[in-house]
């Protein structure tokens, strides 16, 4: 099916609204039952197919056909009057509409493939760079702990070898007989104790003013560079993790990677599993580096909303389909 020609598809949406009316069937009603936006119906019923890409306008179109029991193609020979090929029966197409066709699906086939690694042996090197890593980290901690016991052994030798020279270099003293007519006992034992307690409240003080001078998480979000299709932001926080927050207010097909990491990829919108309106939370605490990336593929960039670690990313939304990338950095 051929949808380059503004003419025919001015033709095929009003074929599509007078079946519509014929059905008895408003917009407000297809739009719930199909889960396509009245605005979006009503560029379809008009032809105004270049609003979308192909993607969209195919995707959009099979809602709308099975919403009455039909498929597309069932609309398509009604408006034109072509024949397709059904049990055996010849295929009447245009060799050109054909062409397009062919060439259509194979740009949907790139568009999904460009999502995906190059190929299989990159997958395997990085999967084998990042084992190598973890091994690393995992002996760089054991020997931190060794390190750790050998200096808190030695300073615990250090501190009872000097213990034992102070009680042998102290010489034996004699306690003076004082003659008390009032028989007053002082306690010794009362007044060790009361020390320590001072003590111990003056090294909880120490340790409330350490705590409070730690300083509070900052996040830093900065867009660099707009060209196109594409964005790009650097983002700088000191927090230990990362929190990303997304809300849609309209139908929005979306694909997101923090590293190699696939953690969304459906439609969202009404009908869908996120539902419109809805706040959809992930939290990575437990990053293999300090810097990285996110990978956004977004379909409708006006219906996201998102932040990261509480502050707005701020999208350009002069463009409908947008491929987003988000530098972050973790600083001291």
């Amino acid at each position: 099916m051929d949808f380059s020609n503004n003419d025919n598809n001015m033709q095929f949406g009003k074929h599509l609204e007078n079946y519509r009316k014929s059905k008895g069937i408003d917009l407000e009603s297809l739009a719930k039952k199909s889960g396509i936006p009245v605005a979006h119906i009503k560029s379809i019923e008009s032809g105004d197919f270049d609003r979308f890409d192909g993607f969209y306008l195919k995707l959009y179109l099979k809602r709308y056909a099975l919403a009455f029991g039909e498929t597309i193609e069932d609309f398509y020979i009604q408006a034109y009057g072509q024949k397709v090929e059904k049990s055996g029966e010849p295929l009447v197409v245009n060799r050109r509409q054909e062409s397009q066709t062919t060439q259509n699906i194979k740009n949907v086939n790139k568009k999904r493939e460009s999502y995906l690694p190059a190929n299989k042996e990159s997958i395997k090197r990085k999967t084998i760079d990042s084992s190598v890593a973890a091994r690393r980290k995992a002996k760089f901690i054991r020997l931190l702990v060794v390190l750790s016991l050998v200096i808190i052994i030695a300073f615990s030798v250090f501190f009872i070898a000097d213990l034992i020279r102070s009680i042998g270099n102290t010489a034996p003293t004699v306690d003076p007989i004082i003659d008390n007519p009032h028989d007053i006992i002082i306690d010794d034992d009362n007044n060790d104790e009361e020390f320590d307690n001072s003590l111990s409240e003056e090294d909880d003080d120490i340790e409330e003013e350490i705590e409070e001078e730690e300083p509070e998480p900052i996040t830093e979000i900065e867009r660099t560079e707009v060209t196109g299709a594409s964005q790009t932001f650097n983002l700088t926080t000191n927090a230990d993790e990362l929190v990303l927050e997304f809300e849609f207010e309209w139908s929005c097909w979306m694909t997101a990677i923090i590293g190699y990491n696939t953690f969304m990829n459906e439609m969202f919108g009404p009908d869908q599993s996120g539902g419109a309106g809805e706040t959809h939370t992930f939290t990575f605490d437990e990053l293999d580096t300090d810097s990285g990336s996110i990978s956004l593929s977004v379909g409708y960039i006006r219906s996201l909303a998102m932040t990261i670690n509480g502050e707005e990313v701020n999208f350009d939304r002069s463009g409908s389909h947008q491929n987003i990338i988000i530098n972050f950095e973790r600083a001291d």
